[in-house]
């Protein structure tokens, strides 16, 4: 099984973070100090990925993709555990993902923001 791009190392604690941290800040914070552990080209296409995905969610109005609805479809996929077990964590996952593009400029020390970007 290929490791996803948020590495199985970080599965769990990620998943965690996002359970026991209300949304907000703290929540933000927690997943942080997490992803500063991603390798750095890890980090690198997590952070385009991201940027692609504030753009996308700031049409939400017309494309009707809110952060909640690009974590069920891309939580999956860049966070996932390691074993077999599908879906026990996928709402933690997408939690994660949501989380990462609520608190993109927060998270990557970007200029980028999800209102700034329309095509």
């Amino acid at each position: 099984c290929q490791e996803p791009l948020l590495t199985f190392d970080l599965f769990e604690p990620l998943i965690k973070s996002v359970k026991e941290n209300p949304p907000g800040a703290l929540r933000a914070n927690a997943v942080k100090i997490l992803l500063e552990q991603l390798p750095k080209q890890n980090y690198d296409m997590l952070v385009m990925m991201m940027e692609h995905l504030t753009r996308v969610l700031a049409l939400s109005d017309v494309n009707k993709m809110t952060a909640r609805n690009l974590g069920v479809v891309f939580g999956p996929t860049l966070l996932r555990s390691p074993g077999d077990g599908v879906g026990l964590e996928v709402a933690g996952s997408n939690g994660v993902i949501e989380t990462m593009l609520l608190h993109f400029n927060d998270l990557f020390n970007s200029g980028v923001s999800a209102s700034c970007c329309v095509f």
